[in-house]
């Protein structure tokens, strides 16, 4: 039942009652053949009498081999006097019909030993002056597997496991998504490339400044509370309000910078207040902690899982921005350490852990600049625990950048007539453009490693003014970036200088 070992006195075995219930529980077994009912909820180490839990792992390997749990094949694998009176002891039990209680009083004594032993072990690193986090990790880590011990058996068999996967194969089928076994992404492609973001997966999206990280992965949490999951987002970036305001933009159809600055009509009002309704209902918790370590993350999600099970996913936004407690590693061992703990706990809450990345600068001297694994910033670690590595690429954001460059050039030239001129032509290309797309833009995400399935570059679209990632719509063979449900966007194009755009959300 736990990691930590269980001392029991030889004294205390002689007149305990729970043992005389251990004997009623292996008697059932033995000639009821009660086994796998008993297999669900107990496993050896939670009977008192070690022989009785040696007697207990007996019969799973009995079960194991398709044989017959009798009294006579145990007997014959004792090689203990001692051992062999227990099981006679145990055949001279009267086995009853209801046990619930019994086997109750055996697991609650269990679960009493074991937090024993926990507390035993905390003062023992407490008295070695082991590192604080380090003890409280340990604790949590403990408490948490104890408290997912409570009616589960210690081993799955074949069966067991293509039932439950049949089950989640047919509740992506009445969702809609045949081709899914995970999590609803949002995007059709993305979906058909991963068939979901799977639980214990840590999946790492990673792009330059200002390609919209937080945007994109606002569109997965927002897609998972649709389907009635919980989503725990980390965000050390941006407050818990800024986060709620690109949320309300997204779902509201509504301009973030209208939001910012309350320029809303009644209508608008209404449906932001229909749709601020909505997501009060739904279930996302967010933590704006500006420095987060491992030991937070663990701590929070392990908490949250435990009072909330619907969490579906778990959103860290970034990756770099959290600490370790071991300053004195180099940055790059941090992060190593980092990405490894995240991908264990993933593993441990079973939820997919989307972890955004920073990339390096250097990706930004190449004539084409869409990232590569290479480019992930810190650590190689990152791309050897991710079990999904995607990248985010707009090549219109590197075109602006481009303009706003050669303004800033000429500026420092003091060529004031030839910036005035240049002005006017990007603000009315600009403007045309936007007329054109109607504020969207074309955008890539390129899985660049997908551990169970293949790679490729999946074409999809930017909504600027609502912040949003969308999929691309085919029309007459040729992919369209629209969005049919949207109102035609505002014009946003009334700015004197295009390298501060304080009216437009970009």
């Amino acid at each position: 039942m736990h990691a930590l070992s269980t001392q029991v006195n030889p004294l205390l075995l002689q007149d305990d009652p729970l043992l005389e219930m251990e004997r009623v529980v292996l008697a059932a077994i033995l000639e009821n053949n009660r086994y796998e009912e008993m297999a669900s909820v107990l496993k050896p180490v939670d009977f008192l009498h070690p022989a009785h839990g040696l007697f207990f792992e007996l019969c799973a390997q009995l079960h194991q081999q398709n044989l017959p749990i009798r009294a006579s094949a145990i007997f014959k694998q004792l090689t203990k006097e001692k051992d062999k009176e227990s099981l006679l002891q145990v055949m001279a039990s009267a086995p009853i019909a209801y046990l619930e209680p019994y086997v109750e009083a055996i697991k609650q004594a269990s679960t009493r030993r074991a937090l024993l032993n926990i507390s035993l072990e905390v003062r023992e690193q407490c008295l070695a002056e082991r590192p604080t986090p380090q003890i409280l990790d340990m604790l949590e880590r403990e408490l948490y597997a104890l408290s997912m011990q409570n009616v589960r058996g210690g081993f799955k068999n074949i069966r067991e496991v293509v039932l439950h996967t049949l089950h989640l194969i047919e509740e992506a089928k009445l969702r809609g998504n045949s081709q899914m076994l995970g999590l609803d992404t949002g995007f059709h492609k993305l979906n058909e490339y991963t068939a979901g973001f799977q639980k214990g997966d840590l999946i790492v999206v990673g792009a330059r400044p200002s390609m919209g990280k937080t945007s994109f992965v606002l569109n997965i949490a927002y897609t998972t509370l649709k389907h009635q999951q919980g989503v725990a987002f980390f965000s050390m970036e941006m407050g818990a309000e800024q986060l709620m305001l690109r949320l309300l933009a997204h779902t509201a159809n509504l301009h973030l910078h209208d939001l910012k600055v309350g320029k809303l009509d009644d209508t608008q009002w209404e449906e932001l207040t229909r749709c601020a309704q909505l997501l009060q209902s739904m279930p996302l918790y967010i933590d704006d902690t500006s420095v987060l370590t491992l030991e937070h993350v663990r701590s929070k999600l392990r908490q949250i899982k435990t009072h909330h099970p619907d969490i579906g996913v778990a959103i860290l936004d970034y990756l770099q921005l959290m600490s370790s407690h071991q300053s004195e590693l180099a940055r790059h061992a941090q992060i190593a350490e980092i990405s490894r703990g995240l991908k264990v706990l993933a593993r441990e809450l079973e939820i997919p852990i989307i972890a955004l990345s920073q990339l390096n600068r250097s990706l930004e001297s190449r004539e084409d600049k869409r990232p590569i694994l290479s480019d992930l910033k810190e650590s190689g670690a990152i791309e050897q625990d991710a079990d999904q590595v995607l990248f985010l690429y707009r090549d219109e954001v590197y075109k602006r950048r481009a303009q706003n460059e050669r303004l800033a050039k000429l500026r420092k030239e003091g060529k004031d007539e030839e910036v005035k001129k240049l002005e006017v032509q990007f603000n009315t290309q600009r403007k045309e453009e936007f007329h054109q797309n109607q504020g969207v833009e074309d955008a890539e995400i390129i899985l660049a490693k997908n551990r169970n399935g293949e790679i490729g570059t999946i074409k999809i679209a930017f909504n600027k003014p609502y912040t949003r990632f969308e999929d691309r719509i085919e029309t007459s063979n040729e992919e369209k970036s629209t969005h049919l449900t949207l109102p035609p966007p505002q014009d946003p194009i009334d700015m004197p200088d295009p390298n501060i755009p304080k009216n437009y959300p970009f």
